[in-house]
């Protein structure tokens, strides 16, 4: 059985976001005799300071799917923040991410449509 790890890297605070319905579609769509998941929201890892234990179970995972928003083109804050927290705590643990893959969902993270035009 393979073990998935799905993280939502929205930004968003209070309200449900566009990558965490992806996700949720996502899901449902796996095989459950075959898929495991495992859920993880960025913002509430650096909220509530599970960094570390997230971290451990994020590394036994067979794949890491992040979804996330784009605005100006660039990724979240929180998001890069918990992947310069990530890449650090591999370092320190000489641990690393050899056979996992990982995947980005990715969509726009304006509501006007004028932004995507040309």
């Amino acid at each position: 059985m393979k073990k998935v790890a799905l993280l939502n890297a929205s930004p968003k605070i209070e309200e449900k976001s566009a990558s965490e319905e992806y996700l949720s579609w996502l899901e449902s769509s796996f095989t459950q005799s075959e898929i495991t998941t495992a859920h993880f929201s960025v913002r509430q890892s650096v909220g509530r300071k599970t960094l570390a234990q997230d971290f451990e179970t994020l590394r036994a995972m067979d794949a890491l799917i992040f979804a996330l928003p784009l605005y100006n083109f660039c990724l979240p804050g929180i998001l890069t923040y918990y992947l310069e927290k990530f890449a650090n705590f591999l370092s320190e643990s000489k641990g690393d991410l050899a056979g996992i893959k990982i995947y980005a969902l990715i969509n726009c993270g304006f509501p006007e449509a004028q932004i995507n035009l040309g």
